[in-house]
């Protein structure tokens, strides 16, 4: 379980009160570096105040076993609307909820928009325990993807069902991996239905978006926060294209408004890196590369989180 952080940032206290809103760990279907009890205790060790555990098939279930064995941190657990919890079904949102769910997340792997884009309803470079076989089946179950739309362009009744009772129970919706159109709808129905807590996932995944500072300040303007992730943010990235990785990301905190914004990691998962190391290089590009100051730092890595996460 490798973990450098620098004693000048420990010092500087860099990480004290960082709570990551998109953090990957075992056990999941898809091959992760570090499991949550893990990664629960290397963020406590460095001054994390919390975390918001991502899973692509799971929901808020087994959180409660993490924060037993690791005190002293906020853990949080989720539910993404995939296909293996019944895709867009208010009984899964409702025994998350009663779980103690912070989060609800919308399809991501499987959405019709993930699926337009990469072609199938997983991740082509990252390892499955389920095996190749299994995921071929699952894509041949899953041919259209998960949207939220009708076939008369109209929301569906039961996303509206969804987001009452996320408005009910207060806790936050994340628009998962939604086309640019869905993400909007979806954003303006929560703020309708009195959904305090919405931000949009991966505001600075090119890949998936290619979003314009503008249309992201669109985003903003309907009531949600811009999510930005350190895996969309390294330095190695813009060597692949000059106009991505920390520019990008720089752009939209620029455009947006750091009040806006919140950082997350969207790491450990097998090859991308460790979440802790990620964050703190995150930040520091940020700052040193681009000119983020310390203070909207704190403000996207540490207050928005603490508000989505109703810890306000």
């Amino acid at each position: 379980m490798a973990l450098y952080i620098p004693d000048d940032d420990r010092s500087k206290e860099i990480l004290d009160g960082v709570i990551d809103l998109h953090c990957h760990a075992g056990p999941c279907i898809y091959g992760k570096e570090f499991d949550e009890i893990q990664t629960a205790r290397m963020m406590r060790s460095v001054g994390y105040r919390g975390v918001l555990f991502k899973q692509h098939v799971m929901g808020a279930n087994r959180i409660e076993f993490v924060r037993q064995a690791v005190p002293g941190i906020e853990v949080f657990g989720s539910l993404a609307l995939n296909n293996s919890p019944g895709g867009l079904n208010p009984v899964s949102g409702a025994a998350a909820i009663n779980f103690g769910a912070r989060a609800v997340k919308f399809p991501n792997i499987h959405a019709a928009h993930h699926r337009k884009v990469f072609g199938t309803p997983t991740y082509a470079d990252i390892p499955s325990t389920a095996g190749d076989e299994m995921e071929a089946r699952i894509a041949a179950m899953t041919p259209e993807g998960i949207t939220i739309f009708d076939e008369n362009g109209k929301i569906k009744d039961e996303v509206h069902e969804i987001l009452q009772l996320i408005a009910e129970a207060d806790i936050g919706v994340e628009t998962g991996h939604l086309s640019p159109k869905e993400a909007l709808a979806l954003v303006k129905e929560a703020k309708k239905k009195g959904v305090r807590r919405v931000w949009q996932t991966h505001g600075n995944w090119k890949a998936l978006y290619d979003y314009t500072g503008s249309q992201l300040s669109e985003i903003a303007d309907a009531g949600a926060y811009i999510e930005l992730t350190a895996n969309c943010s390294y330095p190695s990235v813009s060597q692949l294209d000059p106009d991505f990785g920390p520019a990008y990301t720089a752009m939209i905190i620029k455009e947006v408004g750091a009040h806006r914004c919140t950082m997350g990691s969207d790491l450990g998962t097998v090859g991308r890196g460790n979440p802790v190391e990620g964050m703190r290089v995150f930040i520091h590009t940020l700052m040193i590369q681009k000119g983020i100051k310390r203070e909207d730092i704190n403000v996207m890595a540490k207050e928005n989180p603490a508000y989505l996460m109703g810890l306000e």
